[in-house]
C-alpha cells in the first residue's frame, strides 16, 4: 500500500437466518410504526483510523442474504494505521459491528508538475 494511492478492502457479510427461514425470501422491511412511510432497513460501511479521528470511506448498502462488496479507501500518511471497519445500521440499535485492521503504508512518490513543462 501506497499512500495517496487507492487501496480495498473486500468485506463480505452473510445474514443469520433460522433453518425454517432459509429458503424463504428475506424480509428487510423495518416495523418503523412512526415513519411515514414503509422503512426498508440500510446499513452502512465505514473505515476510520480513531487515533486521527479519519474517516477513510464509507457507503451506504443493503444486506440480503449476502453481501460482498469492495470499499475503496486511502491512507494518506506513511507508516502503520489502525483502523476500524464498522458496520452500521439506519434502522436498528444495538447492532452495530466494528472489527480492527492494520496496514502499513509506503511514501508514496510525488508527482511533479514541472515534467510537462520540460518540452517547452
Amino acid at each position: 500500500m501506497v499512500t495517496g494511492s487507492p487501496s480495498y478492502i473486500k468485506v463480505k457479510i452473510e445474514r443469520e437466518l433460522d433453518e425454517e427461514d432459509e429458503k424463504a425470501e428475506v424480509d428487510t422491511t423495518v416495523h418503523a410504526p412512526f415513519y411515514p412511510q414503509n422503512k426498508m432497513e440500510n446499513w452502512w460501511i465505514v473505515v476510520g483510523e480513531e487515533s486521527s479521528k479519519s474517516l477513510l470511506a464509507i457507503k451506504r448498502v443493503t444486506i440480503g442474504r449476502r453481501l460482498d462488496v469492495r470499499l475503496d479507501y486511502t491512507v494518506p500518511n506513511p507508516g502503520r494505521h489502525e483502523l476500524k471497519l464498522f458496520l452500521m445500521s439506519d434502522s436498528y440499535v444495538g447492532v452495530d459491528l466494528e472489527e480492527d485492521f492494520e496496514v502499513e503504508a509506503a511514501e508514496g512518490m510525488d508527482e511533479d508538475d514541472d515534467e510537462d513543462d520540460d518540452d517547452e
